[in-house]
């Protein structure tokens, strides 16, 4: 999740990142919700929530033992993959937050499982383990919010686990206005 770079590899990174966003959303002004993923549940079940999508732009604030754990701007797409810009711990040489990658399904109506995979680099740029971050999170009626629980969770090389908390998710949607 935390990779350690050259300012140059950084700044083309953060580019790249930013045009392949402008294009996404650019190509999908007005995203249509995520249909079904993975799913047996009947169209029912999900009855009168075609209208709200977790796709768009998020504030959210992870909390364990009700303390501020992470907090971040996250991106979820309606291709089912998401984007998190936090300002997890910083890694040694990259103090300005973390940018990491994950996927996500839906689970239930107006619910959705997620999944982030990560790497962790130590003081001297070596591979120093992994992180996964797991959520689970239900959108609000008005699609104006959403609120959850996640697990977070660092290995070491040999996949022992190193650190593990859990704790809730609040997020408000971002708007233009």
């Amino acid at each position: 999740m935390w990779i350690r770079r050259s300012s140059t590899h950084r700044v083309m990174l953060a580019s790249a990142l930013v045009a392949s966003m402008t294009l996404s959303i650019s190509a999908n002004a007005s995203p249509k919700p995520l249909t079904r993923q993975n799913s047996d549940q009947s169209s029912a079940d999900n009855a009168g929530d075609e209208s709200v999508a977790i796709t768009g732009l998020w504030h959210v604030i992870f909390l364990a033992g009700g303390q501020t754990f992470d907090e971040g701007i996250d991106l979820w797409t309606s291709d089912g993959t998401e984007i998190l810009n936090d300002i997890a711990p910083p890694q040694p040489a990259n103090g300005s937050g973390t940018i990491c990658l994950g996927v996500f399904k839906i689970v239930g109506p107006r619910t959705y499982k997620l999944r982030h995979p990560g790497f962790m680099i130590d003081a001297s740029g070596n591979p120093a383990g992994t992180v996964l971050l797991l959520e689970q999170v239900t959108l609000a009626p008005t699609g104006n919010s959403y609120t959850g629980s996640f697990t977070y969770t660092t290995y070491d090389l040999g996949g022992k686990i190193t650190f593990q908390t859990s704790g809730e998710i609040k997020a408000q949607r971002v708007t233009v206005d």
